[in-house]
């Protein structure tokens, strides 16, 4: 495939190099999300990340939605003070515009141990890209802990190794992807020490 493929996906594309152009959905990944369905056959609740649909399960549909069905609510867990999130994005110009990249980071403190967390990356990949590596590695961790532990910067480092970029005119997303990541995490470790 040639021509402008800088704007396709470099991860999870498969047989379409989309990206999914929602930078809401992104943060709702991060902050685990429920979306409620109402159609013909009632109502039901489920994870957010059980809502999207990758090409490489159906190539003509990007969410679970069926004929006559629509999202009907979105629930978020209101956390205690402890939490903090952020949404981070790149875009070419400075009004609305699609992501080049963008990363979203949700964590909950008990005391001051991570108890729950939360990471996607969007405008990489066909849905939003969660990153379930990162977020096992920091559960538990003190968040002084995670803030100076180099191994999560490998982790995070790491985090696209799968990346299949289509040529070098889209390879840059995986190092902005990764900078926007690593400078959300920053965000939210500040907030929280």
């Amino acid at each position: 495939m040639g021509g402008l493929d800088q704007y396709h996906s470099i991860i999870g594309g498969e047989r379409c190099w989309i990206v999914h152009p929602s930078d809401i959905a992104v943060a709702l990944t991060a902050l685990d999300a429920k979306v409620k369905i109402f159609g013909p056959a009632g109502s039901k609740t489920m994870k957010i990340d059980d809502f999207f649909v990758g090409p490489e399960i159906d190539i003509h549909r990007e969410n679970i939605l069926g004929e006559g069905e629509f999202v009907s609510n979105i629930e978020i867990t209101c956390e205690e003070e402890s939490s903090s999130s952020t949404f981070l994005k790149f875009k070419e110009r400075q009004s609305m515009d699609f992501a080049l990249a963008s990363a979203a980071v949700s964590i909950s403190l008990t005391g001051r141990k991570i108890y729950r967390v939360g990471v996607a990356l969007g405008g990489i990949a066909p849905i939003p890209w969660r990153l379930p590596e990162i977020e096992e590695y920091i559960l538990g961790m003190t968040i002084e802990d995670a803030k100076r532990s180099d191994r999560l910067l490998s982790k995070v480092d790491s985090s696209l190794r799968d990346a299949k970029p289509m040529s070098e005119n889209n390879a840059y997303k995986i190092d902005l992807a990764i900078s926007y990541l690593k400078r959300a995490l920053d965000q939210v470790f500040q907030d929280l020490c």
